[in-house]
């Protein structure tokens, strides 16, 4: 026998009826996920709490740490700074040097030959003024040896020969000058030679100290790997880092005093300890 259309509405009002009812049995039966963990966690003892806090404090000892990294990096940058400066006024020294090296050498060959068409015209000079010599003493010899015939001479006066009649002591005086000059003309050769002997000396303790002391290859060299640079980021890389590293601690620090201050006895034992 069909139902009627009243009957077949109160049957599915009891039905929906009924799983609602069912929901909510089993909404109390069955807790919340996150409430049945919370309600198991167990707390944390108040002595890990204060351990906690200890270490914390200790491990802030270390700002000295960071503060020194910050000076090491700093430090480490501007003295990088300073070897690049020095580098390019050395480079601009090395040349400056070469330079004057190169004009040092060119006026030691103009000395060289100064000194040797010097040397040249002195050994020409003294063998000049010997054949000059020997000549005047030939000269000097012949009027010592030509007498003065009688008829030249007045009556009664003793035999005389030519020499008698030349001023010899201006002779002598000018032969010992001359003599004289090329003693102080050797003097001056000899002490340039001593010059030029100490100027060599100079030249070769200077390539010496140029050679013995070779500036490091150009940082501009593709070939030439310079680590420095990576090496000072990464040094300030890791003082930043241990920066942070403290700001994270000091955090942690005031979380630890914050949780022992809100747990019973917390303050009490960490006083104690």
């Amino acid at each position: 026998m069909a139902n009627s259309p009243s009957q077949s509405r109160s049957a599915a009002s009891s039905t929906s009826a009924g799983r609602d009812s069912l929901s909510h049995s089993r909404d109390r039966r069955d807790p919340a996920p996150s409430d049945s963990a919370s309600n198991a966690a167990d707390p944390v003892p108040v002595e890990t709490l204060v351990e906690h806090l200890l270490a914390a404090k200790r491990s802030l000892s270390s700002m000295t740490a960071v503060l020194r990294a910050n000076e090491i990096a700093t430090d480490a940058r501007q003295a990088h700074e300073e070897a690049v400066v020095l580098y390019a006024e050395s480079q601009f020294l090395k040349r400056a040097i070469a330079e004057q090296l190169a004009l040092l050498m060119k006026v030691r060959r103009g000395l060289k030959r100064t000194y040797d068409a010097g040397k040249r015209d002195f050994k020409n000079l003294v063998k000049t003024m010997d054949a000059t010599n020997e000549k005047l003493q030939d000269t000097m010899a012949m009027l010592k040896n030509t007498t003065v015939e009688s008829v030249f001479r007045p009556p009664g006066e003793e035999r005389r020969n030519l020499m008698d009649f030349v001023d010899e002591k201006s002779v002598h005086v000018m032969v010992e000058a001359l003599k004289q000059s090329l003693g102080e003309l050797q003097a001056i050769q000899t002490s340039f030679d001593g010059d030029l002997l100490r100027f060599d000396d100079d030249l070769r303790a200077l390539k010496k100290t140029i050679t013995t002391t070779p500036l490091p290859r150009s940082l501009s060299n593709s070939s030439h790997h310079d680590p420095i640079p990576e090496l000072l980021v990464s040094l300030v890389e890791h003082s930043h880092c241990m920066a942070q590293l403290l700001t994270s601690l000091t955090k942690h620090f005031d979380l630890c005093v914050t949780a022992v201050r809100t747990t019973e006895g917390g303050a009490a034992l960490a006083r104690r300890r």
